[in-house]
């Protein structure tokens, strides 16, 4: 917690008492009835549900990876989902996706729905992942002489 409250949970909280404090001014005040309210919003917040499934889970999936903080900003990860594979640097990690860097210097953006469904391995610095690329250079020439006269 030396780092603070992550923003996204400090939001969560702030709208949730708000709500609670609207109501209970609503009920007190104005002598409103929180019970009708609640069985209309019971129905609509169903409806909402199932219309934004997929949104949702990202959001709730955010929000338990920022509490639980599996990796962080600049880790080296691999991320294996069904039959896909991401490796990369982690560089940024939003309350929908996370962002990853490959070695080739492409930007892929995960769900964190799927990569909290996914197994997940986190290179330390000593494991930091190493790719290596060399480039040869063979003239047409000698290729086609050799395919004509192998020796």
């Amino acid at each position: 917690m030396s780092q603070g409250i992550p923003r996204l949970i400090a939001n969560l909280f702030s709208f949730v008492f708000s709500i609670f404090i609207v109501s209970f001014i609503g009920s007190e005040v104005f002598s409103i009835h929180i019970t009708a309210m609640l069985a209309t919003s019971a129905v609509f917040s169903l409806v909402l549900g199932l219309a934004l499934q997929d949104t949702l889970g990202n959001l709730f999936s955010g929000v338990a990876m920022q509490i639980g903080q599996p990796f962080k900003i600049g880790d080296w990860v691999e991320i294996n989902y069904e039959n896909k594979k991401w490796l990369g640097q982690i560089q940024e990690i939003t309350w929908r996706s996370t962002f990853l860097t490959t070695f080739s210097d492409e930007t892929v953006m995960i769900p964190n729905k799927t990569i909290a469904q996914s197994q997940i391995t986190i290179f330390s610095d000593q494991q930091k992942p190493n790719r290596e690329s060399a480039t040869f250079r063979i003239e047409y020439n000698q290729i086609w002489s050799m395919l004509r006269h192998p020796s």
